[in-house]
């Protein structure tokens, strides 16, 4: 090795002075490579030093050579840059000209095309122009043979609709819609759409009906309710043949819409987020209690395909709740409610607002307790009047019965806006969220609820307390609305409070009021 080591030392520099190359003395191969090395050390500790004392045009060669080096470079990039923005560009405008996801032929997709340029912002909102372009496409359409219940087909149809609702054309918008449900519900009702189209044309058919019962007048209001009711029949149909879990879920003899196996206050207390273990645990904990083994697997499947129309069944059965609530429906419109909120809680579909649905059970639960109060009140007057004793006493135990559903129905209605209440965080928790109106709104509805539940109890000093904080509220978001709610209920309350302090006045002074002679 030693020897190795002096003959390199001795070869190295006649090597590299007379520039003989390594290739033509015959060395063995480790002192071959020894030898390579030190020549190449040798070159460069010389380049360096040669570099140390360069003159100055020999600094500007240097310089020049690293300048065109960057330009070379610069070159270089710019080329394949070109090359890869002309590729992308091609290939976009083959993937424009060509279209393979546009299911449309290219007649149809050019009006429709149109039709969503005219209604755009740039044109001004030209929703006449693209209404006469939509009805070039569906014109197009049944030139081509397209099938009606292709919802491609419908997909136009309810664009036209949209079209005549943005010009507030409400009569043509109408009859757009109950064409389209007439025919829609026929197909289905009869079995003629094929699996592939169901669920989504069961969704478009709620989708209409739902819109056509906003739509209605007072002559058609009640027939545009009960057709949305058999739409809504067809969708739970469909969820007892496909996801019966769901329709099983605590309900009463398996009849969708109703949770009466299950207290609504667990429901409430659920959070539909899945990325917190305490609210994750405690769902997991409730499925577990309510479903079956196949609904274990649904809900513990991150992915979950629920149904395509659920959303829009949510939308339906609130409207129709809101719609029965005042009336004899009222038990029917709380069990549709509080399905409503099983299903939004479980699914982490909101397509209601969570704050706004709760405020609808509350006061649906509130409408209840008024209809009790209206029967009690005039078993009352029956009472009074009736001079059999049998009968005084079916009366008396059903007035009894509907002062005791009253008050389990107020007290409901309480509880449940006292819950919502705490899942906002209370007055101070919601007021640190002062862009969320959406939120602001829901606790100053809260507050004027609870007030007018106080109201009721006759707790008129609690009730002016919560009245004065929905005001304030609803003051500092402007939500004049609800001011002017708060307002009108101070002054029923006031007159209320009169009344009570004349009649209490009369009968401590055992006043008889004048009576008139003839």
């Amino acid at each position: 090795m030693f020897k190795g080591v002096l003959r390199l030392g001795l070869l190295g520099p006649i090597i590299a002075r007379n520039g003989v190359g390594i290739n033509r003395l015959n060395l063995s191969p480790s002192l071959f490579r020894q030898c390579t090395f030190h020549q190449q050390l040798r070159l460069n500790s010389e380049f360096r030093l040669s570099k140390k004392f360069q003159n100055s045009d020999q600094k500007n060669a240097e310089l020049y050579k690293e300048l065109y080096r960057k330009k070379e470079r610069r070159k270089r990039n710019w080329i394949i840059f070109k090359r890869v923005f002309l590729g992308i560009s091609t290939f976009a405008m083959v993937m424009i000209i060509w279209q393979p996801w546009n299911p449309y032929s290219k007649q149809v997709s050019r009006n429709l095309r149109k039709g969503l340029w005219s209604e755009s912002e740039k044109e001004g909102k030209n929703y006449m122009m693209a209404l006469k372009y939509y009805q070039k496409a569906l014109d197009k359409s049944n030139e081509e043979h397209m099938d009606q219940l292709d919802p491609k087909y419908t997909g136009i149809v309810l664009k036209i609709a949209e079209m005549y609702d943005n010009m507030e054309m409400r009569g043509e918008e109408r009859e757009v819609y109950k064409k389209l449900s007439e025919f829609l519900h026929g197909k289905l009702t009869n079995g003629e759409v094929e699996e592939k189209w169901k669920d989504i044309l069961l969704n478009r058919d709620l989708v209409v009906r739902t819109r056509l019962l906003e739509l209605a007048e007072k002559d058609t209001i009640v027939d545009d309710k009960y057709e949305l009711l058999d739409s809504m029949a067809l969708c739970e149909e469909r969820i007892k043949d496909k996801w019966p879990f769901l329709a099983q879920m605590g309900a009463k003899n398996g009849n969708i819409g109703s949770i009466d196996g299950m207290d609504i206050m667990e429901v409430l207390d659920l959070n539909s987020s899945r990325w917190y273990i305490n609210a994750y645990m405690k769902r997991r904990r409730f499925v577990k209690k309510y479903c079956n083994e196949e609904g274990v697997k649904f809900f513990d499947n991150f992915s979950a395909k629920w149904p395509y129309f659920m959303q829009d069944l949510i939308r339906a059965r609130d409207l129709f709740a809101m719609m029965e609530m005042t009336g004899e429906g009222s038990n029917l419109a709380i069990e549709l409610l509080k399905s409503n909120l099983l299903w939004m809680q479980l699914s982490d579909y909101h397509p209601i607002y969570l704050g706004t649905a709760i405020l609808n059970l509350g006061s649906a639960y509130y409408m209840k307790s008024e209809r009790h109060e209206l029967r009690a009140s005039q078993l009352k007057k029956l009472l009074r009047k009736e001079e059999n004793e049998d009968k005084r006493l079916d009366l008396e135990m059903h007035y009894k019965q509907e002062e005791k559903e009253q008050m389990k129905a107020l007290e409901m209605s309480g509880s449940i806006y006292g819950k919502l209440l705490d899942k906002m965080g209370g007055i101070e928790g919601v007021k640190a969220h002062k862009k969320d109106r959406q939120l602001q709104a829901c606790l100053s509805m809260t507050l004027y609820s609870l007030g007018v539940l106080e109201v009721h109890r006759m707790n008129y000093f609690e009730s002016r307390r919560y009245f004065l904080q929905a005001k304030e509220v609803a003051a500092d978001n402007e939500l004049t609305q609800i001011v002017d709610k708060v307002d009108a209920e101070t002054e029923n309350m006031n007159a209320r409070i009169k009344k009570q302090e004349i009649d209490e006045r009369m009968s401590k002074n055992n006043y008889i009021p004048a009576t008139t002679y003839r």
